[in-house]
């Protein structure tokens, strides 16, 4: 999608306040098997207008939510509960430009990963 064509995406998708399946079914699972006490962090890979990383976040993840588009991390940050803030940490950044990712409990990257260019899925992924 060109850059121009994701603002209106995310005004859109900016009052969609309903989680993925997929991430609430991986939260669900997850709590479900932890027996321990420790922080959890995930990483929110093409976070948009941020549903995922706020429904991490409400179930007391730290998230590094990361776009390609500052306009996304804008609405993530203005719709985040002041509350929460302290526990969600953002980066700018395409995935191309990635040279690693800190080691997480989950990562969540929803509809994101068909943009990455073909010929860099494989090192993306290593």
């Amino acid at each position: 999608m060109e850059n121009k064509n994701w603002g209106n995406y995310y005004k859109i998708t900016q009052q969609k306040t309903i989680p993925r399946k997929t991430l609430t079914k991986a939260i669900e699972l997850f709590h479900s098997r932890n027996k321990f006490n420790f922080p959890k962090f995930a990483i929110d890979l093409g976070c948009g207008s941020g549903a995922d990383s706020r429904e991490l976040l409400k179930h007391d993840w730290f998230v590094l939510a990361i776009d390609s588009q500052a306009e996304a991390i804008s609405i993530l940050l203005s719709s985040c509960p002041p509350s929460l803030k302290n526990k969600l940490k953002t980066e700018v950044i395409s995935f191309e430009s990635l040279t690693s990712l800190p080691i997480a409990q989950l990562i969540n990257a929803s509809y994101s990963l068909p943009f990455l260019k073909p010929e860099l899925f494989l090192n993306f992924g290593n």
